[in-house]
């Protein structure tokens, strides 16, 4: 288990068809985290695993994937960037609100 401070959080929040999903393929090929670099094109990304994801090639919920560099754990969270699923992303990062003592 990973001591807190060495855990980093990423969100990659873009615009559809910005290669959110593909960067974070990459990131989880480069560290060795994943064995082959997933598609999203050839529908073998590891983010995208529901079907009609697969099938218009677009993410349709947050998906979350983790890799190891430089003694870091690193959580990716790869958000849909299309404007119908705005809600959900928005939802899924928004902060608590902090307590009054």
């Amino acid at each position: 288990m990973a001591d807190t401070g060495d855990i980093r959080n990423i969100v990659l929040l873009g615009h559809g068809g910005s290669g959110k999903t593909s960067l974070t393929e990459a990131i989880l090929h480069k560290t060795g985290a994943t064995n082959r670099l997933g598609s999203v094109d050839e529908q073998t990304s590891i983010c995208d695993y529901y079907d009609e994801e697969k099938e218009h090639q677009h993410s349709i919920a947050s998906a979350i994937a983790h890799a190891e560099h430089g003694g870091k754990l690193i959580n990716i969270i790869d958000a849909p960037g299309y404007p119908d699923f705005i809600g959900p992303a928005i939802r899924r990062y928004r902060l608590p609100r902090q307590q009054s003592l």
